[in-house]
């Protein structure tokens, strides 16, 4: 079963009602919060958990124009399901738009309301229960007024119900202030998503379909959540794109996949982990993972403070880096700092020589005495 939702719980409480009552409620739900917070996230799971609702998903990013809104609907509308007939009826009341546009224009009246696309998407979502989400409200290309204008029709005259998805803070100076003044007339609940960076992870693990990466995954989870947790991540794309590295690192190094539970290997992986996260908040440079495990640094600043000299930006950074993680008991890197340098801040590495040193690592009763 897919997990539950329990920080947001009281926002998918309300979405189901939202979603199933029949009265006429008239307004819309926004979802608000910063780029990588989880309401893209969280919407998925509300969607993956409400199946049996009818959905139709849309991004704004690139909008320019209402017909752009249409144009999207109509394409994730074909996609979705329970949603088979819906090109057939849009073309069929779009083309009755067109005859009535055409016998106006016959008599002379040129005016018409609307485009004719918007007529037939409209007419459609008109006859059928939909739940419209709308994501990316800051990125779209046209004034809130029209954007707003568009869904309030929907909103009002058809009864449609729709979600709003957006980083209100990043909305442009003149659409921040239309927003203001637009809020109440349009959008009668508002909820902030609580980002929950285990239930994610999890949630993650949960998805992969290979069975030996999944036990990878599934020994290292308490180690994963532990770093995540000290690095103090809001932003569930990082912590996805970190996902994702530590799955490549498993498919390129079979030693790694193959001994994921030996001291060594955890020890690797936690490295790779708090150096990718770092790395992702600002650059890193050789000269940080050079001296932030172990008591390097430790060492370096005791050196400055018996000559009264001030540590540098990138000496402060390295020691927070080392206390935040209590890594000063690290010693053994396993790679060496270059090719650790070469995988965290070029993305580049040499296999032959990354297995060749975590073979020696594993297993180093095979090494010589004298090497």
């Amino acid at each position: 079963n897919i997990l539950l939702m329990d920080k947001n719980k009281h926002i998918s409480d309300y979405l189901k009602y939202f979603c199933t009552t029949k009265e006429s409620l008239n307004l819309s739900v926004l979802i608000d919060g910063e780029w990588g917070s989880g309401k893209t996230y969280f919407i998925n799971r509300f969607k993956d958990d409400n199946s049996s609702f009818k959905f139709i998903s849309i991004s704004l990013f690139g909008v320019k124009k209402s017909s752009d809104i249409s144009k999207k609907i109509i394409l994730s509308s074909i996609k979705s399901k329970g949603h088979e007939n819906f090109l057939k009826k849009t073309m069929h009341h779009a083309m009755q738009g067109v005859s009535k546009f055409l016998e106006g224009w016959s008599k002379g009246a040129i005016k018409i309301e609307g485009d004719v696309l918007d007529i037939g998407v409209q007419k459609y979502l008109q006859e059928t229960t939909n739940i419209l989400i709308v994501d990316d409200l800051e990125r779209c290309d046209i004034s809130i007024k029209e954007l707003f204008g568009y869904f309030n029709e929907l909103n009002e005259k058809y009864n449609n119900k729709i979600i709003f998805i957006a980083d209100v803070n990043n909305l442009s100076e003149e659409n921040a202030k239309l927003f203001s003044l637009m809020k109440e007339k349009i959008i009668g609940k508002t909820f902030c998503v609580q980002t929950n960076q285990s239930e994610f992870i999890d949630n993650f693990i949960y998805k992969i379909n290979e069975p030996e990466m999944k036990k990878c995954f599934e020994f290292c989870r308490d180690g994963i959540k532990k770093i995540v947790e000290k690095f103090d991540c809001k932003n569930l794309r990082i912590i996805k794109y970190l996902l994702l590295d530590l799955i490549r690192i498993f498919e390129e190094f079979d030693l790694i996949k193959e001994h994921y539970k030996n001291d060594k290997i955890q020890e690797f992986i936690k490295i790779f982990l708090i150096l990718n996260l770092e790395n992702s908040k600002e650059a890193l440079n050789s000269e940080i993972i050079k001296n932030v495990f172990g008591y390097r640094i430790r060492y370096i600043l005791d050196q400055k403070k018996e000559s009264n000299e001030l540590p540098s930006i990138d000496e402060n950074r390295t020691k927070d880096i080392s206390d935040k993680y209590s890594i000063s008991n690290i010693n053994d890197l396993i790679i060496s700092e270059e090719d650790w340098s070469d995988l965290i801040i070029k993305n580049i590495f040499s296999k032959i020589t990354i297995n060749k040193q975590l073979k020696e690592s594993i297993f180093p009763e095979n090494n010589p005495e004298w090497k």
